[in-house]
């Protein structure tokens, strides 16, 4: 099983469903902090990108005992835009280890920070609707290509 920390649109607990394919147990999700890091706002998308920041933050939540398959959900939503990268994430006063979603370097960022809040308030409705199209558009195949290659992370930690 895989743990992965969620911040920006998948703080979102409507859009997380979506994209997962049911809801998290309560039991398996934590609000968490990634120090040393931010989140920001891109030129490509309402989704926000997270870069390196020596006094930055980024709240969000520790995602516990996901599945290959829901992992290979979060890629597919993630898309080319993001990487994957195995961090330390803060809860109270211990760090657990948990995959993290990170935009490419390359990608444009604009000033200001990314709110969820304002995505809420301002993009929220039209994201889910276009979530719930990409979602529903993923072929066996993807699944289990991404499946395949969550399942030799497992083995590997």
């Amino acid at each position: 099983m895989l743990d992965f920390f969620l911040f920006g649109t998948l703080s979102d607990p409507e859009l997380r469903k979506i994209v997962i394919g049911r809801d998290v147990c309560p039991h398996h999700e934590q609000k968490g902090t990634l120090l040393g890091y931010r989140p920001v706002r891109l030129q490509c998308c309402v989704q926000p990108g997270l870069i390196k920041s020596a006094q930055g933050t980024a709240e969000g939540l520790l995602v516990k005992n996901l599945s290959p398959d829901e992992a290979a959900r979060l890629s597919h939503y993630e898309g080319e835009r993001y990487g994957v990268k195995r961090l330390e994430i803060m809860l109270h006063d211990f760090r657990n280890p948990a995959w993290v979603f990170q935009s490419n370097p390359k990608l444009e960022v604009k000033s200001g920070n990314w709110s969820l809040e304002h995505w809420q308030s301002r993009y929220k409705k039209r994201s889910l609707i276009i979530a719930e199209k990409w979602m529903c558009r993923i072929s066996k195949e993807v699944i289990d290509d991404y499946s395949r290659k969550w399942a030799s992370v497992i083995e590997a930690h």
